[in-house]
Formats: C-alpha cells, structure tokens, sequence
C-alpha cells in the first residue's frame, strides 16, 4: 500500500534492486581477476545503496567485505587486506557522515 500512496518509494526500490545487482556483478569479476574497473563498481554501488538506504548499503557493504576477503584468502594477501581496506574505509567514512547528518 507505501507504494501507491508515496510514488517516490517505488523509484527509489528500483534504484536499490540495480546498485545490489550492480554490486553482486562487480563482485563476480573480482572473484575471477582484481581489476580498477570492478573496484570502481563496487564502490560506487555500495555508495548508490548506502544513500538511499543506509541500513541495506552497510549490511551489504559488510557482506561483500566478508565474501570477498574469504575468497581470496588464498591467492594474493596483499589484494585482500587492500580491498578490506578500502571497503572498511568506505563504508566508515559512510555511516559517519549518515550518523552526523541526523544529529
């Protein structure tokens, strides 16, 4: 019934459905080779998600941190903790900025 009262609420899930599904694809590419680019999308999805729902962008931002640092625990360290560093640094600076915003 939200979404026939507040229209606004339905373009604002459909943004959300993309930047998951954005996340998830940037996620797969990781898995198989680091590159810039699928950094890039991953953060920018995490980003996109976090804005319009912070509470679904950090449950996500934290899953892909968990999933992508127990996946490549075996093939380079260095790109692992670089990746945990960035997400964890993003996602940080992120709930900060909310959390100052509503105070």
């Amino acid at each position: 019934p939200g979404f026939l009262i507040w229209s606004s609420q339905l373009l604002r899930e459909s943004g959300i459905y993309f930047g998951i599904e954005l996340g998830v694809n940037a996620a797969v590419r990781l898995t198989k080779r680091m590159s810039l680019g699928a950094v890039s999308a991953l953060a920018f999805s995490v980003i996109l998600v976090f804005v319009w729902r912070a509470s679904v962008g950090a449950l996500m931002a934290g899953g892909f941190l968990i999933a992508l640092t127990l996946q490549r625990k075996a093939k380079n360290t260095f790109a692992t903790f670089l990746i945990a560093g960035i997400a964890g640094v993003a996602v940080l600076g992120l709930v900060a900025k909310y959390l100052i915003k509503i105070s």
